[in-house]
């Protein structure tokens, strides 16, 4: 596992800084968020895994499922991955992405721990 982190990452960088140097974030952000659900279907992963679906096949079964909702550079990214038989790296891209994209947000996670559900909390702050 951390050894496809490792090789996921040179590709979660440059696709960060493409997506930020042509302003669009959130759109590659949602592009890799699709692939990556795509990729982990089972049945798609059986077929993109099997060594007699050439790369054009591979290519079109992500563009049938995704369709017109890819950005181009989502686009080109799956193209690049693809031809290199690296498919099995969405997932880890997506993830490294999201947490570049987090840090320049200055976006935080949080764990939350309470000791009454949060509904409870929000309706005596909202109401």
């Amino acid at each position: 596992m951390a050894e496809l982190e490792t090789v996921a990452r040179p590709y979660a960088e440059a696709v960060f800084r493409t997506a930020l140097e042509q302003g669009s974030l959130g759109a590659v952000d949602d592009g890799l968020r699709m692939l990556a659900a795509i990729a982990r279907d089972e049945q798609v992963r059986s077929i993109v895994l099997n060594p007699k679906v050439t790369s054009a096949q591979r290519k079109e079964l992500f563009d049938s499922v995704a369709g017109a909702r890819l950005d181009p550079v989502s686009k080109k990214l799956l193209s690049l991955l693809v031809d290199n038989h690296r498919e099995v790296l969405i997932g880890s891209i997506a993830e490294q992405f999201d947490e570049l994209k987090r840090e320049h947000e200055r976006v935080l996670r949080a764990h939350i721990t309470s000791a009454r559900p949060l509904r409870d909390w929000r309706r005596r702050l909202v109401g």
